[in-house]
């Protein structure tokens, strides 16, 4: 929210200064004219020329804290054209007004402060102040929208990623219980086949336990400590193994800190010990990660347990993986699983960026 604020914060400046620029160049404009007409700058002349954008100035400061806020924004497009006609009518005749009382200074006799000069027909000195008037209210309404659509812009960016933290959330806070419940499950199965395994599958569980509590909260991990939380967690599943079963690991992916999610693999992990492991008869789960350019290339491949193995395809951990995947990603990934009749295998494919 604090950056959010901020961001705002910028856009109002960056709007003022806009306007700040805009009048600037009218004034700066307006000493051009007098020193290409007279050859000379005189205060009194300057003086003159900037009485006259004195209602101009009205004009734009009303619409732009008033009018256009509280009407032309909020969509109130009837009143909004009512208020600004009757604030140009009011605004263009006095001013006219105010030019013929400077004309008279130019013709006063006692007064005159400058050379005299020709006065417009009222009928064309009305019809500049509302060309002028025109062209003001659509600059600074222009202005104004394009500064509203950025803003809404940011609005809609700032709740997007707050949406999609959000989801993220509650989606790793799914993990949590759902690794832990498996991994208990399966001590305790191992309690009454080895109880010596059993209490060092405690200790390990124990620090697992701790990286997840560490971890758990960020959304970001280097390469380095995701993959050995997931070293560790496989040496866990190792005890409950028997010898028929065929653990092959193979993480090429160094010692790097480049950033990856937070257990975004775990689903995989987990699924190929629950799905693959069949104490019937031989077993193979084969995890694999490299790094190829700037991709991580993950590949699970298991044996299926045929009393279980239908449910590995629409498990909640793939369904939550690929929940996770689209957030993070939308299309920039790549997961493919393929489901044959005496294996399973996953690969995953995802950009990881350089620190």
């Amino acid at each position: 929210m604090r950056k959010w604020l901020t961001k705002i914060d910028q856009i109002n400046r960056t709007e003022s200064i806009i306007y700040l620029l805009m009048w600037l160049l009218m004034f700066t404009g307006s000493l051009f004219s007098i020193l290409s007409n007279l050859g000379e700058l005189r205060w009194s002349r300057i003086y003159i020329e900037w009485i006259r954008l004195t209602p101009f100035i009205i004009i734009f400061l009303i619409n732009t804290t008033i009018l256009a806020p509280y009407l032309l924004l909020k969509k109130r497009l009837v009143y909004y054209l009512i208020s600004v006609s009757v604030l140009v009518t009011v605004i263009v005749l006095l001013s006219t007004q105010m030019h013929l009382l400077i004309s008279w200074l130019f013709d006063h006799p006692n007064g005159s402060v400058l050379p005299r000069r020709p006065i417009k027909a009222k009928s064309d000195l009305l019809g500049e102040r509302l060309i002028m008037a025109i062209l003001i209210i659509g600059l600074n309404n222009t202005i104004k929208l394009l500064i509203q659509r950025q803003k809404e812009d940011k609005q809609h960016e700032e709740q997007k990623k707050l949406l999609l933290q959000t989801e993220l959330s509650f989606l790793r806070n799914q993990i949590g219980p759902h690794f832990f419940m498996n991994t208990l499950n399966n001590i305790h199965a191992l309690i009454a086949i080895d109880p010596d395994k059993a209490g060092r599958s405690v200790i390990r569980l124990s620090e697992l336990m701790r990286h997840m509590l560490n971890e758990g909260t960020k959304e970001k991990a280097s390469i380095k400590a995701e993959f050995g939380f997931l070293n560790s967690y496989i040496n866990l599943m190792r005890l409950r193994c028997s010898k028929r079963v065929r653990i092959d690991v193979a993480f090429q992916v160094e010692d790097s800190d480049r950033m990856i999610p937070s257990f975004l693999f775990v689903s995989i992990v987990e699924n190929a010990f629950k799905y693959g492991v069949d104490y019937s008869k031989p077993s193979f789960i084969e995890i694999s990660a490299t790094i190829v350019d700037d991709y991580l290339i993950f590949k699970s491949r298991n044996s299926k347990n045929i009393q279980i193995e239908t449910a590995q395809k629409t498990g909640i951990g793939l369904e939550n993986l690929q929940k996770q995947l689209h957030l993070l990603y939308e299309t920039a990934y790549d997961l493919s699983i393929s489901d044959e009749p005496d294996q399973f295998n996953i690969q995953l494919k995802i950009p990881i960026g350089h620190d």
